[in-house]
């Protein structure tokens, strides 16, 4: 009699022979949690030219919709506790905003069949015709070889989850011996996109009920570890033994409360001090991890790897045993992605079977720089218009080349210039610096601006309480209370906007005369005229190596010769590039999208990018990374 099938999170039985090589899990997505929206008076779109080649092979209405997903997605990072707590029924999730607004739910399955490989419509071929097509797409060099599973005692409760939604079936993800059958990866495709439609009809029934009384989706469990990721507006979820929190943002903690009792609540240490903080969650169901650690924890090994996202954020690396064969899956959450994140211990040389990925930014134009060198640039400008730059860093006073910059040092209150001011200047009255943050993120460009001024930051109260939370002295040492000690100031994104700078700077006077603030998002990015966007080669994205200065930097509509506004191209997202480098770089089995994951249209192009990737990995080997690298 053979054993007893192990099952997924929804009770399918899930293929574990002990030659398989990587196991066939559901897609996953990250909990898009309530929020709210603000009117972006300051958002200056790229020209049509600047994109004619997408413009040109991709649908105007779908760049419209990807656009406004992505701008929504940076708003929803700052939203914080007071956004979610006592309205379950009155805010939306981002999946329903979307259905709402653009009138995609994807409740049903688009007459649409994929090649997995190469993305190319099948949908008009014979069956036979089909199979041909998928098997010539995968007879290319074979992939780089496993390593060898480690051995481990770790073996985790495998006791099924109730049923909740169908699910594939062990047949449907590998054939019996393990082997790749071409055909049947692409039933899997065609399956995996029903189980998205049907969890998109679910979720679309759903609207109106109390988000703890709704199914959990299948993409939020990470079966058949008895674990769930950024899940916790759904509450008590059957057969999860460990409710894991990658960082302290409203779309990824939405329904935790005081009254949170479902479980343990699995986080970094930052992101525990949050939740017993802001959300007042009682501290005995805050487990408190160690990062680079291996935790055992339900019978899998958990580590926890900076995400280079915001402070106490995390990437969570599972090890498990199932029925012979360790199974290795890694949650991004957010993140921005790094060598170091590849290159440590815990993972360095593996494969890893599943991959939740964090594709924010998977579209070919947001191929922007890196947090290093927007921080430097907008360094160089506020030294400048304090009057502080040293000649070495500015020899022949390039830095009033900036549109605007020197008129802005003048007393007058004219609107600034578009053309290049030629003439010098000496700065007018002291320079009030202001930067939007969320409740937590961006606090790496205040530090930064700080540093080059030479200034203390100033938050409010409420700032400075959850500032306490990060446990960094170097931040810790510079915060203070006094507004006018202060020449750099920290404020809510959303709230910062170039018509609102001159109120604030007068409330402040007389202490200063003049302000500039910095609003930093991936989206405000616009890659050169030259670069080619319509389905570039991964070699034609490698060449991209974005660079960033003050030059970039032009101030936003409203800005004034005494207020101007910058939005600057800092993301503590990846980049498109920085997506694709990662992936090229490691031995991966499964690419789960987390974001943008509403819509068919979106799910469909983000997968021929990921396909596209690992075809290049078997044909050129993956992407070397030397040790010591810092970035892609």
């Amino acid at each position: 009699m053979s054993a007893s099938p192990v099952r997924d999170s929804i009770g399918e039985p899930i293929a574990v022979a002990s030659d398989v090589k990587a196991v066939a899990t559901t897609s996953a997505g990250a909990s898009h949690g309530p929020f709210t929206l603000e009117d972006d008076d300051d958002r200056v779109d790229p020209t049509d030219e600047e994109f004619a080649a997408l413009i040109a092979s991709q649908d105007g209405a779908y760049r419209e919709e990807q656009d406004t997903e992505i701008e929504l997605r940076e708003e929803v990072d700052h939203l914080d506790d007071e956004t979610y707590t006592g309205r379950e029924d009155e805010t939306w999730t981002w999946q329903e905003y979307h259905a709402e607004h653009f009138g995609k739910a994807d409740a049903g399955i688009e007459e649409s069949v994929l090649c997995p490989v190469c993305g190319e419509q099948l949908i008009s071929m014979a069956e036979h015709d089909r199979s041909a097509h998928v098997n010539a797409c995968l007879d290319l060099p074979a992939p780089l070889k496993e390593e060898n599973a480690e051995d481990s005692d770790a073996k985790p409760d495998l006791k099924p989850i109730p049923d909740q939604k169908p699910g594939l079936k062990a047949e449907d993800s590998l054939t019996a011996d393990g082997s790749k059958d071409a055909y049947k990866l692409l039933m899997v495709s065609h399956s995996e996109e029903k189980r998205w439609a049907d969890a998109a009809k679910t979720e679309l029934a759903q609207r109106g009920t109390r988000y703890k009384t709704r199914v959990c989706p299948f993409y939020k469990i990470l079966s058949p570890f008895p674990i769930a990721v950024d899940a916790f507006k759904y509450g008590r979820v059957p057969g999860i033994g460990g409710y894991y929190l990658s960082h302290f943002h409203s779309d990824h903690y939405g329904g935790l409360s005081s009254s949170w009792d479902a479980g343990p609540i699995y986080c970094s240490t930052v992101t525990g001090n949050l939740c017993i903080q802001q959300l007042r969650v009682k501290p005995e169901y805050i487990v408190k991890l160690n990062m680079n650690t291996p935790h055992m924890i339900n019978g899998v090994t958990v580590t926890l790897i900076d995400a280079n996202h915001c402070p106490g954020s995390t990437l969570f690396f599972f090890e498990g045993e199932v029925r012979g064969k360790i199974l290795r899956y890694l949650h991004c959450g957010d993140f921005r992605a790094t060598p170091t994140q590849l290159m440590h211990p815990a993972i360095a040389g593996k494969r890893i079977d599943a991959l939740y990925l964090d594709t924010t930014y998977l579209a070919p134009k947001y191929a922007f720089p890196s947090q290093e060198e927007v921080i430097e640039a907008c360094c160089h400008v506020c030294k400048d218009l304090a009057g502080i730059l040293k000649p070495e860093e500015n020899p022949v006073g390039e830095a009033r080349q900036v549109h605007g910059l020197d008129k802005f040092l003048k007393k007058d209150n004219n609107l600034v210039s578009t053309a290049p001011a030629t003439v010098p200047a000496k700065p007018k009255g002291r320079l009030l610096v202001v930067v939007g943050t969320y409740s937590i993120g961006k606090e790496r460009i205040v530090v930064g601006i700080a540093k080059a001024l030479g200034s203390k930051i100033y938050a409010d109260h409420r700032k400075r309480d959850i500032l306490a939370c990060l446990e960094d002295p170097i931040l810790a040492s510079l915060v203070t209370a006094d507004p006018a000690e202060a020449q750099v100031h920290m404020t809510y994104l959303q709230e910062i906007r170039a018509e609102t700078l001159q109120a604030y700077c007068d409330s402040l006077a007389p202490h200063f005369a003049r302000v500039v603030g910095f609003r930093g998002t991936g989206w405000t990015y616009a890659p050169p005229r030259t670069r080619l966007l319509d389905s570039p080669s991964v070699s034609q994205i490698l060449s991209w190596k974005p660079t960033y200065d003050f030059r970039d930097m032009h101030p936003a509509r409203g800005s004034t010769n005494t207020s101007m506004m910058f939005g600057v191209a800092y993301s503590e997202h990846s980049s498109f590039r920085e997506l694709m480098c990662f992936c090229l770089s490691a031995d991966l089995g499964r690419v789960i999208p987390t974001v943008n994951i509403g819509s068919a249209k979106s799910r469909e192009k983000m997968k021929v990018w990921i396909d596209r990737w690992e075809v290049h990995k078997r044909k050129e080997g993956r992407l070397p990374m030397q040790v010591g690298q810092k970035y892609f």
